[in-house]
């Protein structure tokens, strides 16, 4: 089978090069001794630099490959006088990438610059500066925004720079001069102030690691990436010049040598440099061109005479010292010969290409098998591996392969920080994880377990010093998107499930917390999991309403956040922490009244995990889940809904009179319930009554492990053992799109059959699609995808298929339409569940069982009449896999028509399946229900009306109505009906607040002033607020949706207080327009 992995295409071996792109890996704050300048004009132009200052070239990103010449490349030079900080930066690029909105400094090309008096922490603010090329005008003139940051949202921008820029089409010169001032810094020599540059390159990262690229001053290992730790720059009383040139490891896996590669400015072309080991020289090169101002020399460097890896090697230029480099894989490099020689058998081995393979022939197989796919998807890369993570990656495969295949487990001997790998089914990969485990590490000792979800735009590095800690901890990649849903809540559950497996964790100690996009993932995983975690740990994350925050009954949830965070408002959270009490769950809300976003306070993790243990059997549990597969609790399962579309929950609680034990249990929507009796708090030795829904069952000592409550025509049968009934076809189960991204092999699948211009651009697309999560872009992993023409049936066997295209133009959708649950008649009229549907110049998404593999999934986007010229649908193609919502997986649909009138989206139709793959029934009264003549205001008097049904306020706080019949957007008013709509939106959450008639009043005018840009989103109270009859002093209550809540924050700032009212749902949305239809 030949299956196109983008970025991992097969390639041969031959000259394949590893070549290191971190440069320094133990580059700590180093100092740099700083030469005086004089004579410098600033003026944009450098030719008065030469001879001066402290050259740094060329300036590398602190992660992941470094670029070509000509697509980015930049090198500073630096110097001082009493006067300021004099800087030098040149750049070249070859794609500008402009801002796309006035006050978006950080969004298109820019060069941050940060300086520091002293160290974080040591009462020192930072002063940073974003300067902002303009390109396409000539002259180059340069903006620059920031100053000196006191606090969240507060800068001091009284101390200016000076600035000059020239440049051309592809390249740049920035020169400037920042006053010491700005820092309070009194400059002589011995001085030591802290610096940081980088060059940041906007270009869009398709198939690259990073979503930007930073060539950095800061090169190695343990330096920051938000401008906190700087290096040190030591002013000297001398002019004499320095010069720094970037040095990285690298090794060539044609002849498994180890190499240097030296990098300079095009100036030193033909020049010498020369590799030392100490005193003794070890090898030279010569610079060689390698684009627009840039040379470098490859040096291959002999086999380490005693053994050892080399360590801070001397690169040496013109007699200068110039930087030091160590080439920790030296050594390790001739392993890899055996690796590449016995890669097809290691492959077979651990099933490296057999995603479909769930367990391997020993356990030890199934420890390693991450690792080993992982390291040969990098070896079938068209770019070869390039980095020190790379080789790393490959060394450790090396090992591990010759170790698994002895049976021997190479991790068992692993200690300290170090990446770890799961193996992805759906991606037919290695996905990777930091682990830190203590370098005493005892496996016969149970070590609590920290699950550490990364920040937005974090990055996983591991280090080598000693790890001195009484517990395990894990950091889950996720692959890197801004998201711990779709396919990285697949990850993250991996990694948790393969520690808890290979290493001795206590269960009843496992923590999961996270800052930022880690604490959202935090929120998402408990409230889905909550029987893995005694505690979640939260920073700035926010808990979205319709989280199931009714499972987080025996679990310590802690949530600190900024009072002056915007990112994620500190009401939002509040309304959490009420809708918690009410649900008799309260949460440990730590507010900080002068953070934003970060967070400063000092936070005792240890303290806080030793006080929070899980209880394995509570008393008393709740648990609601929306797919069966989410529905394991403390010591009972949800195994089957009876319903797919709602949600299954149940309350249970153990309880205990005149020496007799009762488990009352109380489900909604479940149709068979297991109990873990092994797991309850009960007497093993002891009867057992059992009460559901007001039946009773008596179960006779001694108890059994385990039983099974199943509900049929007759009531709730107990049953000591139960099995799911094997079926041919694959059960169906909510949610669309969702059940794509489980963690199931996947495959997209391209049409090749039509025009080639439409067919490039579906290929394009495809591309596109395998780098989708689900729930975001994965930019360090890919689907792997496939023409349709080349589909075979054990393709279909194997893999759940997505499939995009004209059916005319896909071979493997022409093969598997006919045999579907509908018919279509002339591309223009499709038949489902007794409807007619009109598809004309629309867009059709379906979820359904591959009738050719009936085990699997496919789902299909295609194009009707007419829609396929638009060029919008392959743009936005993620779009069309309709996914979960705020209503939840029961209430996605199945199959989604959508119109493409005016190359907008507009949704028409909405269906779903229900058990056995049948067509859902659709309430005829919804069904008659058509929207010509609903306008936008309809839709603002039902949510006032619903506001006001399900609150006791003064006031409510909603949108402003146009006073025009406007259609609401996005609305199909002739086709779709009651029942569709249903499928496409959803309903809110009230939100309260009790104020002061001032605070009433204030909120009015911040409202009624001019919003720029959406901010203030046409709020406004009803009734109107008449000033002379409200009291300032008087308490108010008033109401609003919960998604107006960001708008209120931005126009006023947070409220006092928010508590959480009554949810409505979209039924209650459309029940309300029914009756204003009828009067």
């Amino acid at each position: 089978m030949h299956v196109l992995r983008i970025s991992f295409i097969s390639c041969l071996l031959g000259t394949v090069l590893l070549s290191g792109a971190k440069a320094l890996a133990g580059d700590i704050r180093r100092t740099f001794e700083l030469p005086r300048v004089e004579g410098i004009e600033i003026d944009g132009k450098p030719e008065d630099w030469k001879g001066k200052g402290y050259g740094f070239e060329i300036l590398l990103p602190q992660y992941g490959k470094h670029r070509k010449a000509e697509n980015h490349n930049a090198s500073m030079t630096l110097g001082w006088t009493e006067e300021g900080l004099w800087f030098l930066v040149r750049v070249q690029d070859d794609v500008w990438h402009k801002k796309a909105r006035q006050k978006d400094p950080i969004a298109p090309d820019h060069v941050d610059l940060y300086l520091r008096k002293v160290r974080l922490g040591e009462g020192s603010t930072p002063y940073h500066l974003t300067f902002n090329p303009q390109f396409g005008t000539q002259p180059l003139k340069t903006s620059y925004y920031g100053g000196l940051e006191i606090g969240p949202g507060n800068i001091d921008r009284s101390v200016v720079p000076t600035v000059a820029i020239t440049g051309g089409k592809t390249w740049y010169v920035l020169e400037g001069l920042v006053p010491w001032e700005s820092v309070d810094l009194k400059a002589v020599p011995g001085a030591k102030p802290l610096f940081q540059l980088w060059v940041q390159d906007g270009d869009t990262l398709q198939n690259e690691e990073l979503r930007k690229h930073r060539a950095s001053f800061h090169l190695g290992r343990g330096t920051s990436y938000n401008g906190n730790d700087m290096h040190v720059l030591k002013l000297m009383d001398d002019t004499k010049p320095r010069l720094r040139l970037s040095a990285v490891d690298g090794y060539d896996l044609s002849t498994f040598q180890s190499y240097v590669k030296v990098l300079a400015r095009g100036t030193r072309q033909g020049h010498g440099v020369t590799i030392r080991q100490g005193d003794d020289v070890l090898a030279k090169g010569v610079f060689e061109a390698e684009g627009p101002d840039r040379v470098s020399a490859k040096i291959m460097l002999p086999a380490p005479k005693d053994g050892k890896p080399y360590e801070n090697l001397t690169v040496s230029y013109e007699g200068e010292d110039v930087n030091t480099v160590s080439l920790p894989h030296s050594v390790a490099v001739g392993q890899l010969k055996d690796l590449l020689g016995r890669k097809a058998e290691y492959a077979k081995l651990f099933k490296v290409n057999e995603p479909w393979v769930r367990h391997l022939d020993t356990p030890v197989l199934e420890q390693h098998r991450g690792l080993v796919a992982a390291a040969f998807t990098l070896l079938d890369r068209a770019d070869p591996p390039s980095s020190q993570a790379d080789f790393a990656l490959l060394s450790q495969a090396a090992e591990a392969a010759k170790m698994g295949a002895r049976g021997e487990s190479y991790y068992d001997q692993k200690r300290g920080c170090f990446f770890g790998y799961i193996y992805s089914n759906a991606l037919g990969t290695g996905s990777y994880f930091l682990c830190v485990v203590p370098d005493d590490y005892d496996p016969s000792h149970k070590y609590p377990l920290v699950c550490t979800l990364h920040a937005g735009g974090g990055v996983l590095e591991s280090h080598n010093g000693a790890v001195d800690r009484d517990y395990i901890e894990v950091f889950p990649w996720g692959h890197g998107y801004n998201s711990f849903r779709g396919l990285a809540e697949t990850a993250a559950r991996g990694v948790l499930a393969y520690v808890l497996q290979w290493y001795s964790i206590d269960e009843n100690r496992v923590y999961i917390g996270g800052h930022s996009n880690g604490g959202n993932g935090t929120w998402f995983l408990t409230t889905r999991y909550p029987r893995l975690f005694a505690g979640g740990s939260v920073s700035a994350g926010e808990p979205l309403k319709h989280l199931l925050f009714e499972n987080l009954g025996n679990m310590a949830i802690l949530n600190r956040c900024g009072a002056l965070d915007t990112g994620q408002p500190v009401n939002i959270i509040q309304w959490a922490e009420s809708r918690l009490k009410q649900l008799g769950h309260p949460m440990d809300l730590r507010i900080f009244p002068e953070e934003g976003h970060g967070r400063k306070a000092p936070f005792d993790s240890a303290a806080w995990r030793a006080k929070n243990v899980r209880d394995p059997s509570p008393r008393r549990a709740s648990h609601s889940c929306e797919w069966a597969a989410h529905g394991e609790s403390y010591w009972f399962t949800i195994r089957r809904l009876a319903d797919p579309h709602r949600l299954g929950r149940v309350d249970a609680e153990v309880k205990r009179k005149n020496g007799r034990q009762t488990v009352v249990l109380d489900p909604t929507n479940v149709e068979v319930l297991k109990l873990d009796v092994s797991g309850m708090p009960v007497d093993a030795d002891k009867g057992l009554r059992i009460s559901v829904s007001g039946a009773v069952r008596e179960v006779k000592a001694p108890l059994p492990a385990e039983l099974y409550m199943v509900r049929g025509a007759r009531g709730w049968q107990l049953k000591r053992t139960w099995q799911a009934p094997a079926t041919k076809i694959r059960p169906y189960r909510s949610g669309g799109a969702e059940n794509m991204y489980n963690g199931d092999p996947l495959l997209i699948v391209y049409p090749t059959l039509g025009e080639a211009a439409d067919m490039a651009r579906l290929k394009e697309a495809a591309r596109t699609l395998c780098r989708s999560g689900g729930a975001g872009e994965m930019p360090t992993a890919a689907f792997p995808m496939k023409a349709g023409k080349d589909i075979t049936q054990a393709d279909m066997e194997h893999y759940n298929l997505i499939l995009i295209g004209k059916i005319a133009d896909n071979r493997a959708t022409q093969k598997i339409w006919p045999k579907l649950p509908l018919t279509l008649e002339r591309n223009k009229t499709l038949k489902a569940g007794g409807r007619r549907l009109d598809v004309e110049n629309a867009i059709v998404s379906l979820h359904v069982y591959n009738p050719l593999a009936p085990q699997r999934l496919v789902y299909i986007v295609t194009p009707m009449e007419g829609a396929n010229a638009n060029p919008m649908w392959t743009r936005a193609l993620p779009f069309f896999l309709v996914r979960g919502g705020a209503e939840g997986l029961g209430a996605v649909p199945d199959l989604v028509v959508r119109g493409l009138t005016g190359g907008v989206p507009t949704f028409r139709y909405g269906m779903q399946f229900t058990h056995g793959w049948r067509w859902k029934p659709q309430n005829p009264r919804d069904l008659a229900f058509r929207f010509p003549g609903i306008g936008k205001d309809d839709f603002i008097r039902t949510s006032r009306a619903l506001l006001d049904a399900n609150s006791k306020a003064d006031f409510l706080l909603d949108r402003k109505g146009s006073g025009t019949s406007a259609p609401a957007w996005g609305l199909d008013t002739e086709r779709t009906t009651g029942a569709d709509w249903l499928l496409s939106n959803s309903g809110d959450a009230v939100a309260l607040s009790v104020v002061t008639g001032k605070t009433v009043l204030d909120l009015g005018r911040a409202l009624g002033k001019k919003a720029k840009g959406r901010r203030g989103q046409g709020l406004v109270f009803y009734p109107p607020l008449d000033p002379a009859k409200l009291n300032p002093a008087k308490k108010y209550t008033i109401a609003f949706r919960h998604r107006t809540l960001r708008a209120i924050i931005n126009s006023h700032g947070n409220l006092p207080n928010v508590e959480a009212g009554p949810r409505y749902t979209a039924r209650d949305v459309l029940a309300e327009l029914m009756k204003m239809e009828r009067k």
